[in-house]
């Protein structure tokens, strides 16, 4: 099974994926994650120009490129031999650090990502659960895990 969580910086994607890679290892699964950019050595290279780098200006065409290297890097070099090995039938008051180069951003880009994000969500609502991620921690998270068992790969999870 593979599960990808999206959305806008600080609506708490790397709290929640931890939550729910717990809740899967508890449950008897092999669990493998990974961030995007980053994952891997290439991955992370990319990550540190992509996010730390404020000397070097990117254009947005070279930026989408480079995060799809890095994601490239991260198919071939993690999920996908991860997902052979697991077979089928078995915002911003959250971050509490220093802003990358891409969680500067202003809301407007904010605000058109999120409308990306709704837009496939849209397109895809048997793949992609919309979740609202404006409550506790906890609560967000039995949210996941109901769009997880309600999916159709959610009877594996059971």
């Amino acid at each position: 099974m593979f599960f990808s969580f999206d959305g806008i910086d600080g609506v708490g994607k790397s709290t929640q994926i931890g939550l729910f890679a717990d809740w899967l290892r508890q449950a008897g699964h092999d669990v493998v994650t990974c961030r995007d950019p980053g994952g891997t050595e290439l991955g992370e290279a990319v990550r540190q120009i992509l996010l730390n780098d404020f000397a070097t200006p990117i254009g947005r065409r070279s930026e989408m490129l480079l995060y799809m290297a890095s994601r490239a890097q991260l198919v071939d070099q993690v999920i996908r031999p991860a997902l052979d090995r697991m077979p089928l039938d078995k915002a911003r008051l959250r971050i509490a650090r220093e802003l990358d180069r891409m969680e500067q951003q202003d809301d407007s880009f904010r605000e058109r990502l999120r409308a990306g994000f709704l837009a496939e969500a849209a397109r895809k609502p048997e793949r992609i659960a919309v979740i609202d991620a404006s409550g506790p921690p906890e609560q967000v998270q039995g949210l996941i895990r109901r769009a997880a068992q309600a999916s159709k790969v959610g009877q594996a999870l059971a």
